[in-house]
């Protein structure tokens, strides 16, 4: 069932199908940067946080970021130097 703005959500017209590729490929590039820069590391770990330590409070990002950075500096893992 259609809504009377013709979509089916009631928000309007649907999008052409050149601006649906668009916003598809625009939200694949922000999940690729996301997943690239390390940004999208705190969100996992905000969500596994609240489930395994539901009563704890959770690291500021910037503490997350300064022991991630520490822990990549100890344990350099596979890297030349």
């Amino acid at each position: 069932m259609t809504s009377p703005a013709g979509s089916p959500t009631g928000q309007g017209p649907a999008p052409s199908p050149g601006v649906a590729r668009w916003r598809r490929w625009a939200r694949g590039l922000h999940w690729y940067l996301r997943e690239v820069t390390g940004e999208a590391d705190y969100d996992r770990y905000l969500a596994r946080h609240a489930a395994v330590h539901p009563h704890e409070p959770a690291q500021s990002r910037r503490e997350f970021d300064r022991c991630r950075w520490e822990d990549k500096a100890n344990n350099p893992g596979n890297r030349c130097c």
